[in-house]
């Protein structure tokens, strides 16, 4: 996707190569919009997934089906402790 056969030996730099390597891909992830990097790693089939802003967090489809579940979740809690606690956890008989 990035057509840069000679990064392939800095998969795992170390020392001051770090440094070259993380501007090097910076650089490259610059030179295109984050829709166009978005839509070139689904053609190669390429997990890639954009960090949102704050103000993007509402929008975002995967955030929105996170909460619902998690609210789902919260009101089935609240639902099993709506009762007293000898109603939800009954003690074994003596």
């Amino acid at each position: 996707m990035a057509n840069r056969p000679e990064w392939l030996p800095l998969q795992f730099p170390a020392g001051e190569e770090i440094s070259r390597v993380r501007e090097a891909v910076a650089a490259l992830f610059r030179t295109k919009s984050r829709e166009e990097w978005l839509e070139l790693a689904e053609r190669h089939d390429v997990c890639l997934s954009s960090v949102n802003r704050m103000e993007e967090l509402e929008a975002d489809p995967q955030l929105g089906t996170a909460n619902d579940h998690r609210d789902g979740v919260r009101e089935r809690a609240e639902a099993q402790r709506s009762g007293p606690a000898d109603q939800v956890f009954p003690s074994p008989p003596r």
